[in-house]
């Protein structure tokens, strides 16, 4: 299969994909543009960290989407200091977005982007399914050993020391 023959929409996600490595993309919601995108492992993780008190409680799902809702929206209406990041840490970060947004916005809109986030998700996914065909194997790397030395005309002999 030619890159070509991958749907224009999959080849711009794996285009993202190869120079960000994350997707994004912007949905209007309610007279809003959320530009959101997909998240890199330190940022899940960093969600995890946030909503852990939340585990075994029935706001554990919904604090799970308010966690990525809130690290995945880059801008609102074109605005990326939103939320501007005073915390160098990536936990600290990641509560400060969201205490941002669980006070900020009602479930109403959270539920809706979540539904956007779980979109680009999927598209991430369809994207890097799309790329394993075009997956180039490195070659081995060469790894010299006694017998790539014969190759070059030195005997196996002169590199040991004869026992006296």
């Amino acid at each position: 299969m030619s890159f070509e023959a991958i749907p224009e929409d999959v080849q711009k996600d794996i285009e993202q994909l190869e120079m960000y490595g994350y997707i994004s993309d912007e949905y209007r919601v309610w007279g809003s543009a959320y530009t959101m995108r997909t998240l890199k492992g330190d940022e899940e993780l960093a969600a995890a960290v946030v909503t852990k008190e939340y585990v075994e409680t029935l706001a554990q799902a919904k604090s799970w989407a308010w966690a990525n809702i809130a690290l995945s929206v880059d801008a609102i209406d074109g605005k990326h200091d939103y939320c501007p990041r005073v915390q160098v840490d990536a936990v600290e970060f990641a509560r400060a977005r969201f205490r941002y947004w669980t006070s900020t916005y009602t479930w109403t809109l959270g539920e809706r982007l979540f539904t956007e986030f779980v979109t680009l998700q999927r598209r991430e996914l369809a994207a890097r399914e799309a790329m394993q065909d075009f997956h180039v194997p490195s070659p081995a790397p060469f790894l010299p050993g006694l017998s790539s030395l014969s190759d070059l005309g030195i005997s196996t002999d002169e590199l040991a020391p004869e026992a006296a």
